[in-house]
C-alpha cells in the first residue's frame, strides 16, 4: 500500500473514507471504521484528521428549496439526501454545533432536525430549537437508539419522509 498524499491521513487504511465537498471541490475526508462499534477499540469510530468542524454536505444549501433538514453524522446525513431525497446538512457529532452555522440556515422557511434517539440527540435538538427559533422543527425518532439510517433500514424511505408534519412540508 502507497503513503496517503496527505500526511495527517496515514493511519487510515480499511476505513471507510467520506468526502467533504463543497462547491469548490473535495476540502477533507472523515474517516468511518467499518468495524461494529464495539470493533473500534482504542480509536473513535469517526476520525476527521487534519479537517476542522465543518457543515457536511454543504452544497444541499444551495438546492431550490425552501426547507432544510439537519442529521447527526454523516452516514444519516447521506441517507437523508441521496437515498430519501430531502435536502440536508449534517452536524459531525451531536456536541459539533457551531453557533455561525445558524446564518447559513436564514433563508429557509422550515429546518427539520431528525433527532437521535439517545441524550446526544436530544440536546442537540434543544440546542437547535433554541438558537433557531419557531422554523426549527423537532423529529423525534421513538425507538432507543434510533437514528436516521436506522430507521431507514428498518423502515424505509417513506418511513423517514412521514416524519415531516404533512401541513408543514407545502
Amino acid at each position: 500500500m502507497t503513503e496517503p498524499a496527505i500526511p495527517e491521513h496515514k493511519g487510515m487504511g480499511g476505513r471507510l473514507a467520506i468526502p467533504y465537498v463543497t462547491p469548490a471541490g473535495v476540502i477533507g475526508f472523515a474517516f468511518r471504521c467499518v468495524r461494529h462499534p464495539e470493533g473500534c477499540v482504542n480509536h473513535a469510530k469517526i476520525m476527521r484528521p487534519g479537517l476542522e468542524t465543518r457543515f457536511f454536505n454543504v452544497n444541499d444549501l444551495h438546492k431550490d428549496t425552501r426547507d432544510i433538514h439537519i442529521a447527526e453524522g454523516e452516514i444519516d446525513t447521506l441517507t437523508l439526501s441521496r437515498e430519501c431525497g430531502l435536502p440536508a446538512v449534517g452536524v459531525p457529532g451531536a456536541s459539533n454545533w457551531r453557533p455561525w452555522w445558524k446564518e447559513l440556515l436564514e433563508d429557509f422557511r422550515h429546518v427539520y432536525v431528525f433527532c437521535d434517539n439517545d441524550s446526544a440527540g436530544s440536546g442537540l435538538g434543544r440546542k437547535l430549537e433554541k438558537e433557531l427559533g419557531r422554523r426549527c422543527i423537532l423529529l423525534n425518532f421513538e425507538e432507543p437508539g434510533m437514528d436516521v439510517n436506522s430507521a431507514f433500514v428498518k423502515y424505509g424511505r417513506d418511513y423517514i419522509r412521514n416524519m415531516i408534519p404533512k401541513e408543514e412540508s407545502k
